[in-house]
C-alpha cells in the first residue's frame, strides 16, 4: 500500500494534478487507479537503497504538506508550455529546489517525435528540436541513472509512448553542496594576491615619489622620470597611478606614425565582435520564442551578425598591416640588423601574462562564480576543458592541438595571429631586401592563402563559413566546422597577408599624395566589396538554398578577400591623407584612444561574461530586438570594465617594464602590434 501511495504522489508530480483537490473530492478512480499501478511498478524497478527511502520520505512529507517537501514539489515543472513555439527548456525553480540539502535539481531531457517543431530551415532544429528539458526536484541521494530509469519508465507507462526516451546528463544535475578548496586555487590566489599587494606597494611608493618632487617644475619632473635610477623606473612601472593615466590618455603615442585612425577601427570592430558573442550565447540559451530567431535569420539587416567572423579578420588585417610597415621601417633604420628572435620573445612576454591570469581563473575560480540550471553544463565543462588543455593555449597551438577540448572559445585567434607573426618576417625581410623578388613572394603568398581555403572547402565539402544555426552553435567546441576549419591558420591567413600588402604599399608610398580621383574610385570599389562580402551571407540562409560545393568553395576565400580589401583601403587612405577626410577624422577621434588599449584584455575576458550569463540563467529568455540590444550594451560595458582592471594590473605594467629593459640593455626596436 505504501508503494501505491508513493506512486499516487508521483502522478501529481508528472501530470500536474492538484493534490489537495484530489484528496478533497476523491478524484476520478477510473483514471487514477491504473496510473497508480503503472507508476508503482516503475518506482519499485527503478529505485533502490537510499534513493528509494528518500523518495518515500519526500513524498510522505509532501502529503503532510511539510514546507521542505512542498518546496521540492513546487520547484519541479508540472506541465510543459510553449513546446511548439520552440520553448524546449522547462526550468522550474532552481533556487527553491536547492533551498534544502535534501533536494537535487535535474534537467531531464525527454525526446519524442511529438515535440518536433516545424521550420522552414532544414538545419535549425535538426538535433534537439524533438527534445524537451524538464526540471525536476528529487532527493539528492538519487543518481542520474536512477532518475533516468524511473522517469523514462514513468513517462512511457503514463503516456503509453514507446518512442519516448529520457536522458539525464550528470552535468544537468545540481546539489547544494560545498566544493572543497583545491591546491590549484590556493596557488593561483596566492600568486594574484602577492602581485596585487606588490602593485599597491609600488603605487604608494609612486605617491611618495611624486610628493617629494611636487615642488619641481613640470619640465624638471618630466626630466627626472628619464634620469631616475633603474630600480625606481621598474617600481614605478607597476604603479596604478601611472598605468591608469597611460590607459586613459587620449593623446596618441603614434603621432609620428600617423596611425590614430586604427584606434577607431579596432574599437568599433571589437564592440561588434563582443556583440556577436553576446547574441550567440543569448540565442542558444533557453528561449521562449524560437520563432523570433527563425524570422530574423533571413533579413539583410542582420547580415553583420551572421557574418560576424569577418570582424575578427579585421584584426588579422590590422596585425599584418602594422607588423609589416613597422618592421620595414626598422629594417631600413637598422640596415637589416633586426633580431627577429628577440621580437618573438618580446611578443610572447607582452601577450602571455594577462593571458595567464585569465586562463588561470578559468582553471580555478570560474566555477565558483555562481550557479544555475545550466551552470555545470556551461561553466563546469569549460573549466574541465581548460584543466585538460591549458598548455596548448600557452604554446599558442590550441587551434591544432586538442581542439575537442579547447579552452576559451575565443582564444584560437591568438594562436592564429601568433603563428602568422612567426611566418611574416620571412616575407617582410624579402620585401626590404629585394625590390622585385620581395613583391613576387608577397604575391605568391597571397595567391596560396587564397587557394587553400578554396581547396579545403571543396574537398571536405564544408560550409562557406560558420553558419549560425541554433543546434550547431550550442557548443562551439563541438561544432564540426569550427574545430576543423574556422580556427585553422590556413583558413584565416589571407586576411593577415592582405594587411601585409597594404603595409608594404604605405611603406613605399609614404609622403606621396594620392590624387582625389584615385581615392574616389578606390572608395567606391571598397564600398562595393565590403557590402557584397558582408551581405552576401544572406543567400546561404535562404530556405530555398541547396548546398553547392562549388559556391561554398568560391565564397570561402572571396568574402574575406573583399572585406579585407575594404577595411585595408580605409586604413590606407586614412594614413596617407593624415585623416583629413570625414571618416578619417571620426576614426581618429580621441574617444577611441583609451578604449583601443583595452581591446586585447576585452577579448580575453569576454568569455567569462558570456559563460557566466549563460550558466546562471533561471528562466527562458523572451527574444526581441529591444531585449537583445539591452543585453548587448550591458555585456559590452561589463567586458570593457573588467578589461580595464586586467589591463591596469597585469598588462600595462609588463609593457612598461618591457620598454625600460629594451631601452637600457638592447638596441632592438619595440615593434608595435595590434595587441599593445
Amino acid at each position: 500500500m505504501e508503494v501505491l501511495f508513493i506512486a499516487f504522489c508521483l502522478i501529481t508530480l508528472v501530470n500536474g494534478y492538484n493534490y489537495t483537490s484530489i484528496i478533497a473530492t476523491g478524484g476520478d478512480g477510473d483514471l487514477l487507479v491504473p496510473d497508480i499501478l503503472r507508476i508503482a511498478e516503475a518506482l519499485e524497478e527503478a529505485t533502490q537503497g537510499r534513493c528509494r527511502e528518500d523518495f518515500r520520505a519526500y513524498l510522505e512529507g509532501f502529503a503532510k504538506q511539510e514546507r521542505w517537501a512542498m518546496n521540492m514539489f513546487d520547484s519541479s515543472v508540472k506541465f510543459p508550455q510553449g513546446i511548439l513555439a520552440g520553448n524546449s527548456y522547462q526550468l522550474g525553480n532552481f533556487d527553491q529546489c536547492l533551498s534544502d540539502d535534501f533536494g537535487q535539481y535535474c534537467l531531464i531531457q525527454i525526446s519524442s517525435n511529438s515535440f518536433a517543431k516545424e521550420t522552414q530551415y532544414k538545419r535549425m532544429f535538426s538535433k534537439n528540436g524533438s527534445s524537451v528539458h524538464w526540471a525536476i526536484c528529487v532527493p539528492s541521494s538519487c543518481s542520474p541513472e536512477e532518475i533516468r530509469v524511473l522517469f523514462e519508465d514513468v513517462f512511457q507507462r503514463f503516456f503509453d509512448e514507446s518512442a519516448l526516451a529520457v536522458t539525464v546528463p550528470p552535468s544537468l544535475c545540481s546539489k547544494n553542496q560545498r566544493k572543497p578548496i583545491t591546491y590549484l586555487e590556493i596557488i593561483y590566489s596566492s600568486i594574484i594576491c602577492l602581485f596585487v599587494t606588490f602593485v599597491l606597494g609600488t603605487t604608494l611608493y609612486h605617491v611618495v615619489h611624486i610628493r617629494k618632487k611636487s615642488k619641481r617644475s613640470e619640465y624638471a619632473l618630466d626630466r627626472s622620470r628619464k634620469t631616475d635610477p633603474l630600480h625606481k623606473q621598474i617600481l614605478i612601472s607597476f604603479s596604478l597611478i601611472r598605468n591608469a593615466s597611460k590607459i586613459l590618455a587620449v593623446r596618441s603615442t603614434n603621432n609620428e606614425l600617423n596611425l590614430d585612425c586604427i584606434c577607431g577601427v579596432r574599437v568599433i570592430s571589437m564592440v561588434m565582435i563582443l556583440s556577436g558573442h553576446c547574441l550567440i550565447f543569448r540565442i542558444t540559451s533557453p528561449i521562449v520564442n524560437a520563432d523570433f530567431y527563425e524570422n530574423e535569420l533571413g533579413k539583410p539587416q542582420n547580415a553583420i551578425f551572421l557574418n560576424n567572423p569577418l570582424l575578427v579578420d579585421t584584426f588579422l588585417l590590422l596585425s599584418g598591416f602594422l607588423f609589416c610597415r613597422l618592421l620595414l621601417q626598422e629594417l631600413e633604420k637598422k640596415k637589416g640588423g633586426v633580431n627577429v628572435f628577440f621580437l618573438y620573445i618580446a611578443r610572447y612576454v607582452r601577450l602571455t601574462p594577462a593571458y595567464c591570469v585569465v586562463l588561470g581563473f578559468y582553471c580555478t575560480f570560474l566555477l565558483r562564480l555562481g550557479d544555475g540550471p545550466l551552470w555545470q553544463q556551461k561553466v563546469g565543462v569549460e573549466q574541465e576543458r581548460c584543466l585538460n588543455s591549458w598548455w596548448t593555449n600557452l604554446l599558442y597551438l590550441n587551434n591544432y592541438l586538442q581542439t575537442d577540448q579547447q579552452c576559451m572559445f575565443q582564444s584560437w585567434y591568438l594562436s592564429v595571429d601568433t603563428q602568422l607573426f612567426v611566418f611574416a618576417p620571412i616575407v617582410i625581410y624579402s620585401l626590404w631586401k629585394w625590390t622585385l623578388l620581395g613583391p613576387l613572394l608577397l604575391a605568391l603568398t597571397l595567391m596560396v592563402t587564397a587557394i587553400l581555403p578554396w581547396l579545403i572547402t571543396f574537398f571536405r565539402q564544408l560550409d562557406p563559413t560558420l553558419m549560425i544555426y541554433l543546434n550547431e552553435i550550442q557548443d562551439l567546441t563541438n561544432n564540426h566546422y569550427f574545430k576543423t576549419a574556422y580556427i585553422k591558420t590556413e583558413m584565416r591567413a589571407i586576411s593577415y597577408v592582405i594587411g601585409m600588402v597594404f603595409g608594404y604599399a604605405i611603406y613605399r608610398l609614404q609622403g606621396f599624395r594620392i590624387p582625389n580621383y584615385v581615392i574616389i574610385f578606390g572608395n567606391v570599389i571598397a564600398l562595393l566589396c565590403g557590402f557584397a562580402s558582408l551581405f552576401s551571407i544572406i543567400l546561404f540562409y535562404s530556405p530555398a538554398y541547396e548546398y553547392n560545393v562549388w559556391i561554398s568553395a568560391i565564397y570561402a576565400p572571396l568574402h574575406r578577400l573583399g572585406w579585407c580589401f575594404a577595411m585595408g583601403w580605409i586604413v590606407f587612405v586614412c594614413v596617407l591623407d593624415k585623416a583629413e577626410s570625414f571618416l578619417g577624422k571620426f576614426l581618429s577621434s580621441k574617444i577611441f584612444a583609451p578604449l583601443s588599449k583595452l581591446t586585447y584584455c576585452a577579448y580575453l575576458v569576454n568569455g567569462i561574461v558570456e559563460i557566466y550569463s549563460a550558466g546562471s540563467i533561471r528562466v527562458p529568455i523572451y527574444l526581441s530586438i529591444f531585449n537583445l540590444s539591452v543585453d548587448v550594451v550591458g555585456h559590452v560595458i561589463i567586458t570593457f570594465a573588467i578589461a580595464f582592471v586586467i589591463c591596469l594590473l597585469f598588462e600595462s605594467p609588463i609593457h612598461n617594464l618591457e620598454k625600460i629593459l629594451i631601452k637600457r640593455y638592447t638596441s632592438e626596436p619595440k615593434i608595435i602590434n595590434e595587441d599593445t
